[in-house]
């Protein structure tokens, strides 16, 4: 699952960056509680984040997931600078009828995610391969660096999992200019 939050920008904007890193520490920590101990979450960057999950059965345990993390969301959330609403755009991928490799699948959970946002935010997307992963003219933008070493850590490493979380309970280390 790729996952991004809606409108967070505006949170920065309005409340500072200090209420930004607090929301995002906070739902960080809610959605880790939503996993089980052998799904990974991480975040990749900005309000950004990825979320795998292993061996699931069929779509409808991949939809269950989904509908949790969009539970979360269209609630005001009290941060310490004042009251946020946020809402996520999630878009989603399987192995292998998404893309049988890392970079494949990210693809295509990131253009389906952004097919979650031009179908109005708050919302799911199933990635469509055909329309996603380079079957047509529409190819995703290509993947950041550091999304193609994650990738390529896990397929590494898929017995032992490099985990990313959790996240450190007192916060994340940002240096801003």
């Amino acid at each position: 699952l790729f996952l991004d939050l809606d409108h967070f920008k505006e949170v920065n904007d309005r409340l500072g960056h200090a209420a930004g890193d607090d929301l995002l520490c906070l739902l960080a920590r809610r959605m880790e509680s939503l996993l089980r101990e052998e799904d990974t979450l991480a975040r990749l960057g900005g309000d950004e984040f990825v979320v795998l999950i292993e061996d699931a059965s069929d779509e409808r345990e991949l939809r269950r997931v989904v509908d949790q993390l969009l539970a979360l969301f269209p609630h005001a959330l009290n941060t310490p600078q004042g009251v946020v609403n946020v809402s996520a755009s999630i878009g989603g991928a399987v192995f292998p009828e998404s893309g049988t490799t890392p970079e494949s699948l990210l693809a295509c959970a990131d253009a389906a995610m952004y097919a979650a946002k031009d179908a109005g935010r708050n919302t799911f997307v199933m990635c469509d391969s055909g329309r996603f992963n380079g079957k047509d003219e529409s190819d995703p933008a290509p993947i950041s660096k550091p999304f193609v070493t994650l990738c390529h850590s896990f397929q590494r490493f898929r017995m032992t999992v490099c985990r990313i979380y959790p996240l450190p309970q007192s916060g994340e280390p940002l240096i801003r200019s």
